[in-house]
């Protein structure tokens, strides 16, 4: 009952968000007038008419495959270098620094080197936006590794576990919680980088839509996209806290 009552009180409080963000639009609108915003409705109808457009859905797996693969290859690789890093102390204590302050660096510095290197295209966005989501990968997986309590492992070896049942099931078990939380702030940067590779790099794509919108001052279309994009990473990113959660209990 108390769970019921406590799920009902989080809906409740999420709908009254939604109404102040509505009636604070509406305000906004009213101030700024049409050649600065849309109201709230004129969005609504235009998202509407853009799901149902034809053209709108290739924009969005245009968009969709290059993040699903660079996020597929940060989590590959940010679990192997981090794992690789915190097995060896030596090694972690030198190239954790170098970590986060690749981590703590503007990605768009990146752009550049990239599209010189590579060339504008699709490889060139996936690794534009890997680079964005594969150092939080590193560093979570590496702390996780890290701070494994080593009573874990001299439990699995007083009961006679092999090397692969050990990892399998006490270190992967021990470390997967905070592995979730890496990926977790790695699918954002992510859809980030996809997002600005579009904006400047991209012919196709929702990035693609936004910037061209904001060039010839389109409000309904730019609100529209900038509304589908906040929803589904919204959604998306309450999903995977949820599942954070969990796994954080269950340990």
């Amino acid at each position: 009952m108390n769970a019921l009552k406590a799920r009902f009180s989080g809906v409740f409080d999420q709908l009254v968000v939604l109404a102040i963000i509505g009636v604070v639009w509406q305000l906004a609108y009213l101030a700024a007038g049409d050649i600065a915003l849309a109201s709230p409705l004129t969005t609504l109808n235009h998202i509407a008419g853009m799901i149902g457009s034809a053209a709108f859905w290739p924009n969005v797996w245009a968009t969709m495959q290059p993040f699903a693969i660079a996020l597929a290859a940060e989590i590959a690789v940010g679990v192997v270098i981090g794992a690789a890093l915190g097995v060896n102390r030596l090694a972690n204590e030198v190239f954790e620094p170098l970590l986060v302050g690749f981590y703590a660096l503007p990605k768009v510095l990146f752009y550049p080197v990239i599209v010189l290197s590579i060339g504008i295209g699709q490889m060139s966005e996936v690794v534009f936006a890997f680079l964005g989501g594969v150092f939080p990968v590193a560093l979570f997986t590496m702390a996780a590794v890290r701070t494994l309590k080593p009573i874990y492992m001299r439990t699995a070896r007083s009961l006679r576990l092999s090397l692969w049942q050990r990892i399998w099931s006490v270190a992967i078990p021990a470390v997967l919680p905070e592995i979730f939380s890496g990926i977790r702030i790695a699918y954002g940067a992510t859809l980030l980088g996809v997002l600005l590779y579009e904006m400047f790099g991209s012919k196709s794509g929702l990035g693609n839509l936004l910037m061209s919108a904001i060039a010839v001052n389109r409000v309904a279309e730019t609100l529209s996209i900038a509304v589908l994009l906040a929803i589904f990473a919204g959604a998306t990113n309450w999903v995977l806290l949820v599942v954070d959660r969990r796994l954080h209990a269950r340990r």
